[in-house]
């Protein structure tokens, strides 16, 4: 394998990366017990290492229970990481103080899965829009709900829908609300955790390519967390693939698409249905569950499950690596590309 020859800090094109998460861990004790005394740790997210380049959209998937959602919220720091550092601009946010990052919060946003729990019950949707210009004090009120009508149309929503309340709305209109009130301070960077998954298929579609055009119109960086590989195969420029808190994978979406490296990538994708009518894909179904963050297996975190796992696999942790004659990618695995999509 050859060592990753940039660091973390800069994109795949060479420059800059807008955001840069390095060696990020994040543990939360496990409680038991009358008196709930801590018994162990869960490690939630184990040296992880991401970057988001200007005007990219990274695709990150896994499991449920890969910490892909605790990646997005610790690099927008809503939880506080253990260990690590985030960077954004070149700036780090861990070092900042509390009213030092909330003016920092206007050149980041966040989308979140739930676009009903996410929207508070009680305001209208103008008001829900138009919060955050409040909170960042950018208009007076006549600005603030100018601003917020301006925003509504830009996701495909009707300007008397401002008057209605969020439990009125279908789960589509609710999720254009949650990415509009996202944009009223026009960010740089849109994590969006899940935005489709409680969907139905056509408001999916409709979500999705409502993110495409708004990246493409605002020149939005963006880290798209999904377990639907359908929907990063069209929003993503890169991929990076989580396994019980560590990045396994990651590389162009064409290419990893076209050829995954690591077997629980290739599991991932064997999934996956193919557009050919009448063609099926023989999907590789993984033994067993997911091994438990409070007490993960020695060497390679995914050797009990991995069809091509060997002796060295149990005993040593392979590191996120180029390997040979990819510079392109990286991959955690001893033996990459052994196994391939049916």
């Amino acid at each position: 394998m050859i060592p990753l020859r940039s660091g973390p800090s800069t994109a795949p094109n060479g420059e800059p990366a807008l955001l840069a998460v390095e060696g990020l861990r994040k543990d939360y004790p496990v409680r038991r017990g009358l008196l709930q005394r801590a018994r162990g740790t869960l490690r939630a997210l184990d040296g992880v290492d991401l970057v988001v380049g200007r005007g990219e959209c990274v695709g990150l998937v896994g499991e449920s229970g890969s910490g892909k959602t605790t990646l997005g919220r610790c690099a927008l720091r809503l939880i506080e990481p253990t260990a690590g550092r985030v960077r954004f601009d070149g700036e780090d946010l861990l070092a900042l103080r509390p009213a030092e990052l909330r003016r920092r919060r206007r050149r980041f946003q966040m989308v979140f899965q739930d676009p009903y729990g996410s929207l508070d019950p009680r305001q209208r949707v103008g008001s829900v829009v138009a919060e955050p210009l409040a909170v960042h004090r950018l208009a007076d009120r006549a600005g603030r709900a100018s601003r917020a009508a301006e925003l509504l149309a830009s996701v495909g929503l009707a300007p008397e829908l401002a008057r209605r309340y969020p439990h009125e709305l279908s789960g589509g209109q609710r999720q254009r609300v949650a990415v509009a009130r996202a944009l009223a301070v026009s960010p740089e960077l849109l994590v969006a955790d899940e935005p489709v998954s409680s969907l139905d298929v056509t408001v999916r579609a409709q979500i999705l390519a409502l993110l495409a055009d708004l990246r493409r119109r605002l020149s939005l960086s963006m880290l798209f967390i999904a377990h639907d590989l359908a929907a990063v195969e069209q929003l993503a420029d890169r991929v990076a693939v989580m396994y019980l808190g560590r990045v396994v994978e990651t590389a162009a979406r064409e290419a990893l698409f076209r050829q995954p490296l690591h077997p629980y990538t290739v599991s991932l994708l064997s999934a996956v249905p193919r557009p050919e009518p009448g063609r099926r894909r023989q999907r590789i179904v993984l033994p067993g569950d997911p091994p438990s963050p409070v007490t993960p297996p020695s060497g390679c975190p995914f050797h009990p499950r991995c069809p091509s796992a060997r002796a060295r696999c149990a005993a040593e942790h392979p590191p996120l690596a180029a390997p040979p004659g990819d510079g392109g990618r990286l991959v955690a695995c001893f033996f990459p590309g052994e196994l391939r999509v049916p």
